[in-house]
Order: structure tokens, then C-alpha cells, then sequence
């Protein structure tokens, strides 16, 4: 699955299950931060950007994915990217990868994944209970080496 997005790790305030450099950041010696301003879609409704929402975990799933070299699986034959979601709002935050779930990120809280080096899309949205919701997105581009998404 050359170029799609692998949950490895969870971090703090409810990232619950598992982009943007032209050049390597690594070989570079610094990341790079990309800051993106919520906008807000009113009314609920299906959104274009989405693919595949979020679902509950099955317990008969077990053993469909394997862990990634840095959680004890396979060595990798490839590069990692690490992409980090930086959660500046007051809101849960779903994200999405090339239009599927990958997690949520709570209040001012952080999320980690790791990437394959390659172009992908990035969105988020924070739905509220009166059917509008904050988005941040979609943005295209391509990840590599390690990348922060500052939602403000």
C-alpha cells in the first residue's frame, strides 16, 4: 500500500486510532509546520470530503493490520514520514487522510501518525450537535520526512 497513511501510535488528549514537503525534512535537519484556519459549513448533510467516516472497532477484525516497525512489526524496505496533528481549538476534531478516517484529536491536544512519503490530502472537521461544523480543508501536498498540521 505504497503512498497510504498506517496508524502506529496514540498520544494525548483522544487521538483515538491512527501533509506537505517537496524536499526531505530529515536531511534538511528541521520539520515543517503548516497552519490551517477553520472555516465553518453550516447544515448537515453529506461532506464531499469524506470517503469513510469513522466506524466502530469489531472485535472478529483482529490481526487485518500489521503493527509498524516502530511498534515491534516488520522492518520497513522504505522511508517513514511522521505527520503530527496539532490540535490549537477547543473542539474534537475528526481527521482524514485522502478522504478516510484516521482518527480524532481532542482539545488542544496532539495527534501522531506515520506516512509513506508521497502526495495526500488532509482534512478535518469538528461537527457540533446543530448540524454546522468547523472545517479545515481539504489540502493537498506532499508529506515527507517529518510534518506538523497546526489546526488554529
Amino acid at each position: 500500500m505504497k503512498g497510504r497513511l498506517t496508524l502506529v501510535t496514540l498520544l494525548a488528549a483522544g487521538f483515538l486510532a491512527a501533509p506537505l514537503l517537496v524536499r526531505d525534512a530529515r536531511a534538511q535537519g528541521k520539520a515543517k509546520v503548516v497552519e490551517a484556519k477553520g472555516a465553518t459549513k453550516v447544515g448537515g448533510g453529506a461532506d464531499a470530503n469524506i470517503k469513510t467516516d469513522r466506524a466502530p472497532n469489531s472485535q472478529n477484525a483482529r490481526g487485518h493490520m500489521t503493527a509498524p516497525e516502530a511498534k515491534g512489526g516488520p522492518k520497513s524496505r522504505g522511508t517513514t514520514s511522521t505527520l503530527h496533528i496539532d490540535n490549537h481549538t477547543e473542539w474534537y476534531v475528526d481527521i482524514y487522510v485522502d478522504g478516510d478516517y484516521i482518527g480524532q484529536v481532542g482539545p488542544y491536544g496532539d495527534g501522531i501518525a506515520y506516512a509513506s512519503p508521497g502526495r495526500h490530502s488532509l482534512y478535518a472537521r469538528a461537527p457540533f450537535d446543530n448540524g454546522d461544523a468547523l472545517t479545515w480543508g481539504p489540502q493537498s501536498d506532499y508529506i515527507s520526512g517529518d510534518y506538523t498540521w497546526r489546526l488554529n
